[in-house]
Order: C-alpha cells, then structure tokens, then sequence
C-alpha cells in the first residue's frame, strides 16, 4: 500500500473531493473514472483513507441505486470489492456481496 509514509496525506484532501464531484458528472465516462479512483485509493491508501471509507462506501452504494450505465455500474462493483481485498476485517463483507450478487 502507499500508506505509511504519509505519502497520500497531503494529495487526498484535494483528491477525494473531486472524485465525489466527479461521480455526480453528466457524463458516463467522468462518473466511471471517479469512481475507479475511489477504488483505487480504497485499495492502496490504507490507513491514511480509513476515516473516510465508510463515507466512501456508502457514497458508493447510494450511486449503484440510481446509476443506470453498464460500464460506471461495473465500476462500482469492482471499487467495493477492492475495499474487501484492502481490509477484509473492517469491511461490510455481507452487504458488498449482496450488491456484487444483485448487479451480476
């Protein structure tokens, strides 16, 4: 993971707040980007992102309700379930799976 060295710290108040603007774009491809950064940093921050994976998490379930692209939809699976393979013991196993099994 980045984290550990503070390498993420000073980048993530200026990165997650464009990601989240940017998973509320018009268009598919911005919203799909977003959310595969959200993804990514739920994967690789570690604990500098802790604090905000519960928000991230749950931003990301009330976008799955309503997104109606394929591709963002496939994004948004995949950015939860990276937040399984960074922290098994901390994540919501039971509702990401519920929401993988109901978007397969």
């Amino acid at each position: 993971p980045l984290s550990g060295g503070g390498v993420l710290t000073s980048m993530l108040p200026h990165i997650l707040p464009m990601f989240t603007n940017m998973c509320q774009d018009a268009e598919d491809d911005c919203r799909n980007n977003a959310v595969f950064g959200l993804g990514e940093l739920l994967l690789w921050a570690g604990d500098e992102i802790s604090h905000q994976k519960e928000q991230i998490l749950m931003s990301l379930s009330q976008m799955l309700k309503i997104e109606s692209s394929p591709k963002v939809i496939d994004n948004i699976i995949g950015a939860v379930a990276r937040a399984v393979v960074a922290d098994i013991t901390t994540t919501p196993v039971d509702d990401i799976v519920n929401a993988v099994l109901a978007n397969l």
